[in-house]
């Protein structure tokens, strides 16, 4: 599909890379290549993953290898090398690159290397959820590095419901930081009104 509705210049649609999956830096790889040889810019969103427990059940299931890192490190290096990878896929002009996170390392992460690998902010973009890391949304806008946005789920509460309740689990972790949140959001207010 991107290849027929991406061009060298103007990238239409993306394909979602979950960096929790062993596989996915080398599918990474070997798209990129295709997108260079045929002549297209690949569309890359990056994101974490949100069924590490069901992938593990289900290989358990199966008896085979788990397709999941074993450790929430391992996926969080997975990611960020991702990152390093895709950023100078960027700098080439091969890659779009859209850093779905939450976590502030790496959206610390990608506006560093946007800014030390001079990448076009035409194609690097960071996506939050609405509602959830407002803080880190904020200091990337403020560091005007990166193209910012905020993803507003919507549709039937049947669907919308599970999609954020994956979210949610797969954020756990960041969102015992709503401390700190808190108070850069006061931060913020006084900064705005005095």
């Amino acid at each position: 599909m991107q290849s027929k509705y991406n061009s060298r210049h103007h990238v239409t649609v993306y394909s979602t890379f979950q960096l929790y999956l062993r596989e996915t830096t080398q599918r990474l790889r070997i798209l990129g290549g295709i997108a260079r040889e045929v002549g297209f810019k690949l569309g890359v969103k990056q994101v974490r993953g949100a069924y590490l427990e069901t992938e593990r059940r289900r290989a358990e299931a199966r008896n085979v290898q788990s397709p999941v890192h074993d450790t929430l490190q391992a996926t969080h290096d997975s990611y960020n090398g991702a990152l390093v990878e895709n950023m100078q896929a960027v700098r080439a002009g091969c890659v779009s690159l859209i850093v779905a996170s939450h976590n502030k390392e790496s959206v610390g992460l990608a506006a560093q290397l946007a800014t030390e690998m001079r990448a076009p902010k035409t194609d690097v973009f960071c996506v939050q959820l609405y509602g959830i890391g407002d803080s880190l949304t904020h200091a990337a806008a403020r560091d005007g590095t990166l193209q910012v946005y905020k993803l507003i789920p919507y549709g039937p509460l049947d669907e919308v419901l599970p999609y954020l309740g994956r979210r949610l689990e797969e954020n756990r972790g960041m969102l015992s930081g709503a401390v700190h949140e808190l108070r850069e959001m006061k931060s913020e207010l006084r900064r705005r009104l005095w």
